[in-house]
Order: structure tokens, then C-alpha cells, then sequence
């Protein structure tokens, strides 16, 4: 049975079928400049053959900063949305007074407060369910790790 030749053979092939090898081959072994760009090559081509084990304890580090990082990056994301929930909550109240007064209609404070609390709140309860049911649903889906 035979190995199938690796990616970097199949380049050299493909690179091979374009100049004549027997003529490839005298120049190789004449020239100095061609002999030290594949001797180069050869040294590259080594290099990246060389593996270099990581200690279990490093691996561990990094996981471990990853998951502190993601942690911190969670929290900061959860609080800009809350934050972002009160401010659309309340643009929504305010949008919502606007379009009452400017419907011709002859209004009081009572009516304008109750109108922002009514529609700010009900804004503000609806995303904060939406939320908790997609925290529920990404909790129960199975995890990488």
C-alpha cells in the first residue's frame, strides 16, 4: 500500500511539471544560489515539523484566564443591557407623552404620568422576560465545554 504524497510534494510536483527535470536537475546540482535556496527550504520545511509539548498546568492557566475573562465580559455585557433597557424603557414613555400631547387632546399631568409609567414599565417588564427566557433557553442547551 502506498502513502498519498503530502500538500507540500504535490506543490513541488505541480512546480515540477512546468520546467524540464532533466534540466531541473543539472542546474540544481550546478548552482550555488538554487542549492542554498533548497537547503533553506529543507531547514523551514523541518522546523515546522518539530512539535513542542505543553505542560498540562499551562493549559490549565489558560483556560482558566479564558473562562475569568468570558465571566468579566458576561457580567459587563448583562450590565450595559440593563442599562439599555431602562433608557429604551423610558425613550419609550417619553415617545409615548409626545404622542398623546400632540393629538390635540387636552391632557393633565395625571394623564401624562401615567401614560409614561404605563408604557415605560410595560417596555421594561417585557424585555426583562424576554431576557430571563433567553438566559433559560442558552442554560439548558448542552455546552462545549
Amino acid at each position: 500500500m502506498t502513502n498519498c504524497p503530502g500538500t507540500d510534494a504535490l506543490a513541488t510536483i505541480a512546480g515540477a511539471l512546468e520546467w524540464d527535470v532533466e534540466q531541473g536537475i543539472k542546474h540544481l546540482s550546478r548552482c550555488e544560489s538554487c542549492a542554498s535556496n533548497l537547503d533553506a527550504l529543507r531547514s523551514v520545511h523541518d522546523a515546522f515539523d518539530v512539535r513542542e509539548e505543553v505542560p498540562e498546568n499551562v493549559v490549565a492557566n489558560i483556560a482558566a484566564a479564558i473562562s475569568e475573562s468570558a465571566r468579566h465580559e458576561r457580567a459587563r455585557g448583562k450590565r450595559v443591557q440593563s442599562l439599555g433597557d431602562v433608557v429604551e424603557a423610558a425613550l419609550a414613555g417619553f415617545t409615548a407623552l409626545a404622542v398623546v400631547n400632540t393629538g390635540g387632546l387636552e391632557v393633565g399631568a395625571t394623564v401624562n404620568a401615567s401614560v409614561f409609567a404605563v408604557v415605560a414599565t410595560s417596555l421594561f417588564a417585557y424585555r426583562m422576560l424576554r431576557s430571563n427566557h433567553s438566559t433559560a433557553v442558552r442554560s439548558s442547551s448542552p455546552s462545549i465545554q
